[in-house]
């Protein structure tokens, strides 16, 4: 025997065809019973219903803004999920093996880990007050602080965190306020001597610190050009190689003094190392120890966005399942 909801109608016509209703279980026009059809008018709209709610959730959240995961399908969350699980200790493996082949690690880092190198010294000497410009193998620094440049870093960093609040962004207003708290401490913190040995010590530093920000783009939200193309694939490859190989190049220096890379480039110029002892007067190993916890610190950075961009697809998943009730 089949039981059916009973679903209080108000209106006096056929469920189906409309016809006027009669005082019988089933309609004398088309032969459709009342019960069975208001059961499946009652479903219908219940499903819509549920559908409407998650189109207006997904409405709600602008793709510009921060809201995790807000507007995909529970498939795509799905997908997101594996690929936060994976992306990063796969990027990290894959950059640290080639590492170990010589004529790759030349490879990466002539044409990622160098650019990546040279960036770091010049992103410092910008937060410093200095003008820089990046090269290969080298980077070109001012010998003295510029006001001038020094305001035009300022109203750029202004200018990312009033686009990240514009366009709802929290992650770049967050990264907007830390560059302008760095800059403000060296540059006006710091005088020249201490900002140029920052500078020098920036270039495998900074490789670390950029390559982690390279990496962390894999977490870019829904809907913006980070996320939506392949350019979160390409800097989690660069960040992965720039940062796998300057931890290459420290991490042997810890049992092998003969690892750290002192000497003169072909310029003529001390290698970074040799500026830090020679010029500074760091203990060697003061270098090696400020390399290594540099980078057992963006390591931890690296394992909390992991774990937190991990737990959001997690939730997310949830969420839209529920919403569907499967």
């Amino acid at each position: 025997m089949v039981n059916y909801r009973v679903v209080a109608y108000s209106s006096p016509t056929c469920p189906k065809c409309e016809a006027a209703r009669v005082d019988a279980p089933d309609c004398p026009l088309c032969g459709v019973i009342y019960a069975r059809a208001e059961a499946r008018l009652a479903e219908r709209q219940e499903m819509d219903d549920l559908d409407a709610l998650h189109a207006e959730s997904a409405s709600e959240a602008s793709p510009a803004t921060d809201e995790p995961l807000e507007g995909l399908s529970l498939e795509d969350v799905r997908l997101e999920m594996w690929l936060r699980a994976a992306a990063i200790p796969l990027a990290l493996g894959f950059a640290y093996i080639v590492m170990f082949s010589d004529m790759l690690q030349m490879l990466g880092r002539i044409f990622i880990g160098m650019w990546v190198h040279e960036l770091g010294h010049a992103t410092a000497a910008w937060l410093c007050g200095f003008w820089a410009f990046p090269g290969p193998w080298f980077t070109t620094v001012g010998e003295q602080r510029s006001l001038l440049f020094a305001l035009l870093v300022t109203t750029v960093i202004v200018a990312i965190g009033f686009y990240g609040y514009i366009e709802r962004r929290r992650a770049l207003i967050a990264l907007a306020a830390g560059l302008l708290f760095l800059q403000l401490v060296a540059t006006l913190g710091t005088n020249e001597k201490t900002a140029n040995m920052l500078i020098t010590f920036f270039g495998d530093g900074g490789a670390l610190v950029l390559g982690t920000l390279l990496m962390l783009t894999v977490y870019a939200p829904p809907g913006s050009k980070l996320h939506s193309g392949w350019l979160r694939w390409g800097f989690l490859f660069i960040g992965a190689v720039a940062f796998a190989d300057v931890l290459h190049t420290w991490l042997p220096t810890r049992t092998n003094f003969g690892a750290i890379p002192f000497g003169r480039f072909e310029h003529g110029g001390l290698s970074d190392a040799s500026v830090l002892v020679q010029v500074h007067g760091w203990d060697v190993r003061d270098l090696i120890s400020r390399h290594i916890r540099l980078a057992f610190i963006c390591g931890l950075c690296l394992s909390a966005a992991y774990v937190a961009g991990l737990l959001q697809a997690r939730s997310a998943v949830r969420k839209l399942q529920a919403l569907r009730g499967t």
